[in-house]
């Protein structure tokens, strides 16, 4: 009997949870597949020896010009990707959003195929007080369809984050799996003190990496707002941004004076499998977090991230806001990096983390931690997951 793909699909990626978990899968010898929109991201070589298939439409973005364009140049490509959306049968498909209207829409094509898992990496209804006055129609219908349609579902955050989801779509009921954005041990690097930038001029670098907010949007404040923060107490701030370059107009609000600008270093982009080597120069890894008024009173406890991964992968310990109570309990309680209640003033605080003996101590506390939060580690809670979703007669 023909060996059945655990399949993922997404709208660009895949993304750095499904790349994991796949990394993972393979090494118990899972077979699986991918179904992408757009042009995938990421290594050629490296993509295809972590999924077993991927179908894409190669799409550059979703303008209709864009589509009728690519149909007409690549039919072939059009109708095999049809083809295997409209048959393929696998053991279980994981639809993640955002988009959440195309997960919604995976979710009821494979109906009656296959049990069907939502993943949203994150979740307008959980963050937002009023979602439907800031987040797309289109959006919200996906997110409210996925949740409704689905057979279960993961998530990445805590069990509190689930509390924040109107009740009327009643997820509890249903099985669910918390599976972080856990550590890629091929990722890992080993602490090396000699390659410290601090070592060679006595002074604290900090780095951000991932998204870096360039406008106040909905949810979230400027990346700047941090950033200026820091740089003022003469902390040098790494940059390293997924998306979006930091305008020219941010940094001069962030350093506006010559003394300052050498504390302020922004980098080009670099792709998550080589970040973990550039990022073992740098002291603290900064989790930044900046919600307004917009977002429920407690939504700042629970944003799961792949930066906390990412920082454990680079050996640097972790810097983050008490109130993001799902990684600050964690550091807390493991001793693998500085909890603040606040970015002005926190200089004494790293300082003193700085020494000697209490640096090497926490790096000991990471190796240890880091092993044990792998998504190596916890691949089988997947696997049991999905097992159980195939046995049970609701489906």
């Amino acid at each position: 009997m023909k060996e059945k793909t655990i399949l993922f699909s997404q709208l660009l990626g895949p993304s750095l949870w499904q790349y994991k978990a796949a990394k993972a899968l393979r090494k118990k010898n899972k077979k699986v597949s991918l179904f992408l929109v757009l042009k995938p991201k990421g290594e050629k070589k490296d993509l295809k020896e972590t999924f077993s298939e991927i179908f894409s439409l190669n799409l550059e973005n979703l303008k209709p010009l864009t589509i009728i364009k690519t149909f007409f140049l690549y039919p072939i490509n059009f109708f095999h990707f049809l083809y295997k959306l409209f048959t393929i049968k696998p053991e279980v498909l994981v639809a993640e959003g955002a988009p959440h209207y195309l997960a919604s829409i995976f979710i009821k094509l494979f109906k009656g195929r296959c049990p069907r898992i939502y993943f949203p990496y994150d979740m307008s209804y959980s963050r937002f007080k009023k979602p439907e006055k800031f987040i797309p129609k289109r959006e919200l219908w996906g997110e409210r369809t996925a949740f409704r349609e689905c057979d279960a579902f993961i998530y990445k955050s805590e069990k509190g984050e689930l509390d924040l989801i109107p009740k009327e779509f009643n997820i509890l009921s249903k099985p669910i799996l918390n599976f972080p954005c856990y550590v890629l041990s091929e990722w890992n690097k080993d602490y090396n003190p000699k390659k410290k930038l601090s070592l060679k001029d006595r002074e604290i670098h900090i780095v951000h990496a991932g998204t870096f907010q360039i406008i106040k949007d909905h949810l979230g404040g400027p990346g700047k707002d941090i950033a200026k923060e820091f740089v003022k107490q003469h902390i040098h701030y790494h940059i390293y941004p997924a998306r979006d370059k930091v305008p020219k107009e941010h940094v001069e609000e962030i350093a506006p004076t010559k003394e300052l600008k050498k504390y302020l270093h922004i980098h080009d982009f670099v792709t998550p499998e080589t970040l973990s080597e550039q990022l073992l120069s740098y002291d603290f890894g900064l989790y930044p977090v900046n919600y307004t008024n917009n977002a429920k009173p407690n939504a700042v406890k629970y944003p799961g991230t792949n930066k906390f991964a990412t920082y454990l992968e680079s050996a640097i310990p972790i810097l983050v806001l008490k109130e993001v109570e799902m990684y600050s309990s964690l550091v807390e309680k493991n001793n693998i990096g500085v909890v603040i209640d606040k970015y002005p003033g926190c200089k004494k605080k790293l300082e003193k983390a700085m020494e000697k003996n209490k640096y090497k101590k926490m790096i000991k506390n990471l190796y240890k931690f880091r092993k044990e939060y792998s998504v190596e580690n916890h691949i089988n809670e997947l696997l049991s997951f999905i097992t159980l979703l195939k046995s049970s007669k609701a489906i």
